[in-house]
């Protein structure tokens, strides 16, 4: 036999709203259950739920999710630290590269003004003999700046002033010894 079904009646197995009995919230343990549960002493148990920032519920007990990420640490907060490790490692390394840096056109400046003076005094010496300043004047020319630009990790020719500087005084020495 039939029955005629009511519209209004509850279907079974689904809580009406504010009616019926709440979800069950699943296995939720006190500090104490869980250090037992999962062999960790309450104390360090205590700590890293905190140190995860796990909150208890209203009935002061966890869930098991909250006390597994506490020690095991979750996948989310793992990629946090690493994100967070790797950005200070570029940023160290960033830092790092910045006081390694010069100021190409300040070291080529006083290089500039180091070889004129070197060279003039070598040139106005009367003591040393034109063999000896030509070997002087040919190693500061070709050396000097060159070996400071790959000392420095510069590319050749970043030191254009004491280049220069280099070929003019080369030019004068060339004057010098052929004029006298």
């Amino acid at each position: 036999m039939l029955h005629k079904m009511n519209k209004n009646a509850k279907k079974p197995g689904k809580p009406t709203k504010g009616k019926g009995r709440p979800a069950a919230p699943g296995v939720r343990l006190s500090i104490e259950a869980a250090g037992r549960e999962f062999h960790v002493d309450r104390r360090a148990l205590t700590a890293r739920l905190r140190e995860a920032e796990q909150e208890a519920g209203e009935d002061k007990k966890f869930a098991i999710h909250q006390v597994h990420e506490a020690l095991a640490g979750s996948l989310h907060s793992e990629r946090v630290k690493k994100v967070r490790v790797e950005r200070e490692l570029l940023e160290m390394e960033a830092a790092e590269r910045r006081k390694g840096l010069v100021d190409t056109e300040v070291v080529d400046t006083q290089l500039e003004s180091c070889i004129r003076q070197v060279i003039g005094t070598i040139s106005g010496c009367k003591l040393i003999p034109w063999e000896w300043k030509a070997a002087l004047f040919d190693d500061a020319m070709d050396n000097w700046t060159s070996d400071l630009e790959r000392s420095l990790g510069l590319p050749e020719g970043s030191l254009k002033r004491a280049h220069q500087a280099s070929e003019e005084m080369r030019q004068d020495y060339e004057k010098a010894k052929n004029g006298s």
